[in-house]
């Protein structure tokens, strides 16, 4: 019988399918309509003031914003508003700083679109079956949310440079999880993408066999043609599979396979020891009670013992006391009567 074994596959068709859809993975994308955000009822407007931020980091957060401002991302904002948000960055993978919304009080005020985002345990026995996957990140997935104007105002930031406000949907809203995710979901299933999972803006593209897939994942690319969506070029795997089912390594499953049974002779001569250790045990116990009950009997006979000589001594010395407390008064009195006798003779 053949052996099986892993094997790893890196085809042409990592460069055939960046030649064949190349606005796929340029620019970010662009999802049809624009979503609105909703406040509440009871909803306050808040205006933060400007943070301060260190000056070493100045000029590299003034280039971030042209940067977004040159592709549509943010835009200035010159008009009065109602709301006034703070701006948040942090540092990517790569080292280039990520400008945020740090919205913790509109948040508070925003109606929250509830969507559920799969786990991966809720969807890995899709994988029970196919052999050959890819594995593709989308690019900058929530700006390929446009915001309607309404909206737009309402993330209006603060800056060292002036106010700003976000024309796509911005990291950091309670709902940019949820409105994605939907928005993600609309290509998997509305769309009739077969083969195809996708968990935030991690999609995954699988066949049982290499044509399956292919065909799944052009199907793919056409579809996120028609729907605006744009795949990371510098974060993407074609075609990594496996040649059969994955299987742990020879040495792992051996360990399993060639293990020697135990017998039941084995088993018997195991059983009685572990009986006689026991009983053994047990003995022990009842002989180190015993041994200690008697070490305290004779503790509390010497110390009833101490306690009766110490008594008796006490007695004893008390009485020696008196006598002679009487022997002196004795002799006292009798030279009384003495010197008084003899005071009468002359």
């Amino acid at each position: 019988m053949q052996k099986k074994t892993s094997q790893v596959f890196t085809p042409r068709s990592i460069s055939d399918i960046h030649k064949e859809y190349p606005d796929q993975f340029e620019g970010i994308g662009n999802f049809p309509g624009k979503f609105h955000i909703t406040l509440k009822d009871d909803a306050s407007p808040v205006v933060h003031a400007t943070r301060k931020y260190p000056v070493h980091l100045q000029k590299e957060l003034k280039e971030e914003l042209e940067r977004m401002e040159s592709l549509g991302v943010i835009s200035k904002v010159t008009e009065p508003t109602d709301w006034v948000n703070s701006l948040a960055f942090s540092r990517k993978q790569n080292g280039k700083l990520r400008i945020c919304l740090d919205p913790k009080d509109l948040n508070k005020a925003i109606k929250r679109t509830y969507h559920k985002t799969p786990t991966l345990e809720e969807i890995s026995h899709k994988f029970s079956g196919p052999k050959f996957f890819s594995k593709m990140d989308a690019q900058h997935g929530y700006w390929a949310i446009h915001l309607d104007d309404e909206s737009s105002l309402l993330t209006t930031f603060n800056s060292p440079f002036g106010r700003y406000k976000f024309l796509r949907l911005p990291f950091g809203l309670k709902v940019s999880q949820d409105i994605f995710q939907q928005k993600m979901d609309e290509i998997h299933v509305l769309e009739g993408c077969p083969g195809t999972l996708g968990i935030s803006d991690d999609v995954c593209v699988y066949g049982a066999t290499e044509e399956e897939h292919d065909r799944n994942l052009r199907n793919l690319m056409e579809v996120s043609k028609k729907r605006g969506l744009v795949f990371n070029k510098d974060n993407y795997n074609i075609h990594c599979g496996w040649e059969s089912n994955p299987r742990p390594p020879d040495h792992k499953s051996n360990a399993l396979t060639t293990k020697p049974r135990c017998s039941t002779v084995v088993v018997l001569v195991a059983v009685v020891v572990g009986l006689v250790l026991i009983v053994i045990v047990v003995v022990l116990v009842v002989v180190a009670v015993r041994v200690i009950a008697a070490i305290v009997v004779v503790v509390v006979v010497v110390v009833a013992a101490a306690v009766v000589v110490v008594g008796v001594v006490v007695v004893v010395v008390e009485v020696v006391v008196v006598v002679v407390v009487v022997v002196v008064v004795v002799v006292v009195t009798e030279e009384e009567e003495e010197e008084e006798g003899g005071g009468d003779g002359m």
